[in-house]
C-alpha cells in the first residue's frame, strides 16, 4: 500500500466515522499483512478506542480503498452491539436501546 493509498483509506473511514456520529472513538490505523483480508478492526467499545489495520500487501485501487473503509467503518458502528450481545448476562433494555441508536443512525443515511 502507497502512502498516498494509505492517507485515502484514512480520510474515507474518517469520513463514514463522522456520518455515523462516531466522534467519540478515537481510532488508529496500522499496517499488517494479511494472508486472507484486506483490513480488519480491533475495537474497545467501553474504552471508545478502534485500530484499524489495513493490508499492506494488497494491490488497492481507489474503488476497493473507499469500499473497505466505510466496510470497517460499519464495524465500528456495530462495535457496541456486538459487545452488548457477548456478554454473559444480557440487558435487554440495553440492547434494544443500541440497536434504536444504529436504526436511528442509518435511518439519516438512507
Amino acid at each position: 500500500m502507497t502512502k498516498r493509498s494509505f492517507d485515502r483509506f484514512k480520510r474515507q473511514f474518517t469520513k463514514w466515522q463522522k456520518a455515523f456520529s462516531l466522534g467519540e472513538y478515537s481510532v488508529g490505523f496500522k499496517l499488517k499483512k494479511f494472508p486472507d483480508r484486506f483490513a480488519e478492526i480491533d475495537v474497545d467499545a467501553e474504552g471508545c478506542i478502534a485500530t484499524v489495520y489495513i493490508n499492506e500487501t494488497e494491490k488497492w485501487t481507489n474503488e476497493t480503498i473507499d469500499l473497505v473503509a466505510k466496510h470497517e467503518a460499519t464495524h465500528l458502528l456495530m462495535a457496541r452491539f456486538s459487545e452488548i450481545a457477548r456478554r454473559r448476562f444480557l440487558d435487554e433494555d440495553e440492547l434494544h436501546n443500541e440497536e434504536e441508536r444504529v436504526v436511528c443512525i442509518l435511518e439519516k443515511l438512507l
